[in-house]
This record gives C-alpha cells, sequence and structure tokens, in this order.
C-alpha cells in the first residue's frame, strides 16, 4: 500500500496493486485501518488502485503539489524495482555467455 495522498486533512487515499486478492484482503482490514488512522487524527481511509507511469508523470508533473511527493516516492521505488530486475537479467546474460 502506498499514501497517495492526504485531501481535506481528514481523508487518507491510499492505493494498492490492482489485484482482486489484495483488494479484497484491504476491504477485510478495512475496521483495523479505520481504528488506526483514528488514532493517527484522520476520520477515513478510500482506497484506489495503483497508478500507471503515465498517471504518475503527470501527478509529479502538475501545478497542484498535492500529490507530487507521494508520486516521487512512488516513482523512486518502480526505478529501484526496474534497477534491480536489469541487473538481475545482466547477470543471468553474463552467465549463458560463460
Amino acid at each position: 500500500m502506498y499514501l497517495i495522498g492526504v485531501l481535506s486533512e481528514k481523508f487518507l487515499l491510499i492505493a494498492i496493486p490492482p489485484n482482486r486478492r489484495v483488494a479484497e484482503r484491504a476491504r477485510n482490514f478495512r475496521s483495523n485501518l479505520r481504528a488506526a488512522i483514528q488514532q493517527q487524527g484522520y476520520e477515513f481511509a478510500g482506497f484506489t488502485s495503483y497508478p500507471s507511469d503515465d498517471v504518475l508523470m503527470r501527478m509529479r508533473e502538475t501545478e497542484n503539489r498535492t500529490f507530487a511527493s507521494f508520486a516521487e516516492m512512488i516513482c523512486r521505488g518502480r526505478l529501484r524495482r526496474i534497477e534491480r530486475k536489469h541487473a538481475a537479467e545482466d547477470a543471468r546474460d553474463r552467465e549463458a555467455v560463460l
């Protein structure tokens, strides 16, 4: 899960993977989540699926900076995953050559 934004200083927008099982678990966990966010002074959390790369770029570049820091955090995570994937592929390619 990623926190995408804090709306109206009382509501959290949380992104979850576009996966049926994960979405189902998040819905089942909603009462626990509600209790946790209320302890922090928020009222409600809504779920959305992870933003696509195109949406992330728009969120980073928009004049409205509400979501920019969250988009930047997600982008860094995706870039690290991509770098690890490429490093693993390069290592496999080197092994295949030997």
